[in-house]
């Protein structure tokens, strides 16, 4: 069958914790349409493999074992969908959400797509990358809410290449079985040292108030005030002494 699957790796630089965001592209090139699973696919259909310097195998990641790290009953349904002559499918993917955060060293990523109804196996060429020490110098984590147990931890730490401060803002939480899943990184610029706070309402109808933050910090004599919904900012970075006024209107609005 003719199906092209490509990987490209967003950054192949990264530090402890940071994103490791990949980018996949699954190519139709034969003249027919073809009825396979959509390239996001929840079981074991997309497969992100991964070896360490020497290529020997770290292990395979999939929807099937990111649903068991959250402790969710893995949902094994294929759903065939028409991928025309000559399209593609394209995923834009955080692969940092599926393992622990990786120590420093060198490593290789390759996709494998797997159909196994009809034998159809394709690999993507590997990508290598590097992840760096963060070297923290400051930390602060904050778990208000037991609902869902989102946990959010805010690190600034010296980049060895460039020797300045880098912050990152990590959202994750506690499944049922006690593991903690990381989410995306929000990167907050140099140095920054933030604090964490809670937002002051909560909301019995669903599940955002435990994803809201209010980020705090301290900058040129000023302090500096925003508002954070899951691994974004809602509110850009206002100053508190000039913008108050403007805080809780921007808040309300966004």
């Amino acid at each position: 069958m003719d199906l092209k699957l490509e990987l490209e790796l967003k950054d192949h630089d990264v530090v402890v914790g940071q994103s490791i965001p990949i980018h996949l592209t699954l190519k139709n090139e034969s003249k027919k349409t073809i009825k396979i699973p959509f390239l996001i696919d929840s079981g074991r259909v997309t497969n992100f493999v991964l070896f360490n310097e020497k290529d020997e195998l770290i292990g395979e990641y999939n929807g099937y074992t990111l649903a068991v790290q959250k402790s969710m009953a893995p949902d094994t349904t294929l759903s065939l969908v028409d991928l025309g002559a000559g399209e593609s499918w394209i995923w834009d993917e955080n692969f940092h959400k599926y393992i622990r955060p990786l120590p420093p060293g060198k490593y290789s990523i390759q996709i494998v797509y797997r159909y196994v109804n009809e034998d159809i196996e394709i690999t993507s060429k590997k990508e290598t990358f590097i992840v760096h020490p963060n070297n923290p110098v400051f930390f602060d984590v904050i778990r208000d809410q037991v609902t869902v147990g989102m946990l959010f931890t805010v690190l600034t730490y010296v980049n060895e290449e460039s020797g300045e401060e880098e912050t990152m803002l990590n959202m994750g939480y506690d499944s049922m079985a006690g593991n903690f899943i990381y989410g995306n990184i929000l990167e907050l610029g140099s140095g920054i040292k933030p604090i964490l706070a809670k937002v002051d309402f909560t909301n019995a109808m669903d599940f955002d108030h435990d994803t809201y933050r209010w980020l705090a910090w301290e900058k040129d004599n000023s302090i500096y005030l925003s508002s954070i919904f899951r691994n974004e900012i809602k509110i850009s970075p206002k100053n508190v002494v000039k913008d108050i006024k403007n805080i809780e209107e921007d808040y309300y609005e966004g």
